[in-house]
């Protein structure tokens, strides 16, 4: 019975701005032992400001309703780092060593942002009355541990490197979304919308890749990440904390061989991992404002990906090349961006993992010297791209030829 038609036009305006300070010493204990102390103190700060004019249109109301849509967004944060480093070399050309380090970081500050709309006329004049007015503040408080450890032995034709790696996160969020009470001038708090979260998550992973060469043409390496995950979002309105608590592993393999000195036919084959951030994990509404509300889900997990190569490239100088490359991609368990318009005449947009797509093509790739004072480079891709997967019971099932 109802259709509404809505059309939106505005404009936006970022600023930013900041101050680091940074200082180090190098120790070193031996011609071959290098101890680093460093660190970092600063200040950071942005702006964002919004005017845009919006027109409702209902079939059943003769005049459209006109408006007028202001937004201020005000961010500011301190930060600090400490970096310990330890290198320690085993022969005299430094290619047998050792190296490790120790960081953390502390990041703090408030989110504020207020949204004023008011009715206007045809013109876009404002009438003095108010449709809605918020404000809202998010306080964050970051800390970053990371620790690694690197080795590298070089071998006669190649090297093996090996390594461990941990990273620990933790984020403390305190979200207070304000509505102002035209009655009492005051404004009140909106407890469907304020909430407070802890985000924990840890990650150590432990690696071996091994680069040799065989009858001086053909080279190759061969590797191996092994990663534990585990990552928890506790919420003050939900029961049960959402956690991932799993172990992955992540092979690579290169190969490369000389068609001549100047020519070179290359393969490999990868797999990689891609994290949700904060914003798409956050489980509780976030509101943009009155016709879209954003509401991150705590739920969904990593995606991945496995890239296969196939490249041959042809050198005329130590800056000039040409290269020629096809490649497949397979992501799984996709992180995309959902909108759905419910009965609330509201459109909420949330995350899920969509199944998986997959990308074909190839790229050509050219750097070219010119002159002495002059470089050129360019590059032409096209690609076939295809998603597969299922949202609310229908597929999504779609492909499309691209090129850049």
């Amino acid at each position: 019975d109802d259709t509404t038609r809505v059309l939106m036009d505005g404009s936006r305006d970022y600023t930013r701005k900041g101050h680091e300070f940074k200082g180090g010493i190098d120790l070193y204990l031996s011609d071959r032992t290098t101890l680093t102390l460093s660190g970092n103190y600063g200040n950071s700060s942005s702006e964002r400001s919004g005017l845009g004019q919006t027109q409702e249109f209902k079939n059943n109301v003769a005049t459209p309703i006109y408006s007028v849509e202001e937004s201020l967004s005000k961010r500011s944060s301190d930060f600090y780092s400490t970096n310990i480093n330890f290198q320690h070399k085993f022969d005299e050309e430094g290619k047998h060593k050792i190296d490790a380090m120790l960081f953390y970081s502390n990041e703090k500050g408030p989110d504020v942002e207020s949204e004023d709309e008011f009715y206007t006329d045809a013109n876009f004049n404002k009438t003095g009355e108010y449709i809605t007015r918020i404000h809202s503040t998010e306080t964050e408080d970051e800390d970053d541990y990371r620790m690694k450890i690197d080795y590298t032995r070089p071998l006669p034709n190649g090297k093996i490197e090996a390594g461990l790696q941990s990273r620990i996160e933790r984020e403390y969020e305190d979200y207070r979304f304000n509505v102002y009470d035209e009655e009492t001038n005051e404004w009140v708090d909106n407890p469907d919308f304020s909430s407070q979260q802890h985000f924990n998550r840890d990650i150590h992973a432990a690696y071996m890749t091994f680069d040799n060469k065989l009858f001086n043409t053909l080279q190759y390496m061969v590797g191996l990440r092994g990663e534990y995950t585990y990552r928890s979002i506790e919420h003050a309105k939900v029961p049960e904390p959402y956690k991932i608590d799993r172990f992955d592993f992540f092979p690579t393999l290169h190969f490369s061989y000389d068609l001549s000195k100047t020519a070179q036919l290359m393969t490999s084959y990868s797999r990689r991992i891609d994290r949700p951030g904060g914003r798409e994990l956050d489980p509780f509404p976030n509101y943009m404002n009155r016709y879209m509300i954003r509401i991150g889900n705590p739920a969904i997990k990593p995606q991945y990906t496995d890239s296969y190569e196939l490249g041959l490239m042809k050198r005329f100088d130590n800056s000039s090349f040409l290269s020629a490359e096809a490649f497949y991609k397979v992501t799984n368990d996709l992180i995309s961006q959902v909108q759905e318009l419910r009965d609330d005449d509201i459109i909420y947009m949330t995350f899920e993992n969509l199944n998986r797509d997959y990308s074909f093509g190839s790229e050509v790739m050219a750097n070219i010297n010119a002159t002495k004072w002059l470089l050129l480079n360019g590059s032409f891709s096209l690609y076939r791209y295809r998603i597969e997967g299922e949202l609310n019971g229908q597929s999504i099932d779609r492909s499309s030829t691209n090129y850049n």
